[in-house]
């Protein structure tokens, strides 16, 4: 089983992540949680019983267009979430981490798979795009 990611790589990937959709300026918080957590996160915020994988937290309603230097908003991955959805994929914890931090980090950046079927399209495109960018930057 491969180790969690350091503070320091996820700092890049959520950089490289924020890069790749215009927002390389701005600032977010990321906490890493368990499925009790993310269930009551889940409850008091969206009013769902139950754990999820990822939370998006947005400090801007809609695409934050010309939002430099501001504070994006918050990125909440339960990594018990993770281990599962990894193992079931088969791929490693790490990979299915960057899946998530990327799938939070789009929602921030005004990107919503739940408001349409072209708007879900644009947003899976995106997210194949920076997988790739990402696992490009693990093999360096």
């Amino acid at each position: 089983m491969s180790q969690m990611p350091r503070e320091v790589e996820l700092k890049n990937k959520a950089e490289a992540i924020l890069g790749h959709v215009g927002l390389g300026l701005c600032e977010l918080s990321l906490l890493c949680t368990n499925d009790a957590e993310m269930a009551e996160l889940n409850y008091e915020y969206r009013g769902m019983k139950g754990t999820t994988d990822v939370l998006s937290f947005p400090q801007v309603e809609g695409r934050p267009d010309g939002l430099e230097g501001g504070v994006l908003g918050d990125v909440v991955i339960s990594m018990e979430a993770a281990k599962r959805q990894a193992n079931v994929a088969g791929h490693s914890v790490e990979k299915e981490i960057d899946i998530l931090l990327t799938h939070g980090i789009l929602h921030l950046a005004g990107y919503d798979h739940e408001q349409g079927l072209e708007e879900s399209r644009r947003m899976k495109t995106l997210e194949e795009k920076i997988k790739k960018l990402l696992d490009l930057e693990s093999k360096e």
